[in-house]
């Protein structure tokens, strides 16, 4: 079986603009969020 293991933990706080966000947008920004932070582990495992 294999072991998993946390590689990075990553957040950030909402801004102004972003208060008034529906959920849904918010999750899409949380997303895109962490393309760009773990872009590097992303390309490193093909």
């Amino acid at each position: 079986m294999h072991q998993r293991y946390v590689i990075r933990y990553a957040s950030r706080q909402i801004k102004v603009h972003e208060n008034k966000y529906t959920t849904n947008d918010l999750e899409f920004v949380a997303v895109v969020f962490m393309l760009r932070i773990w872009r590097h582990y992303r390309n490193w495992v093909r």
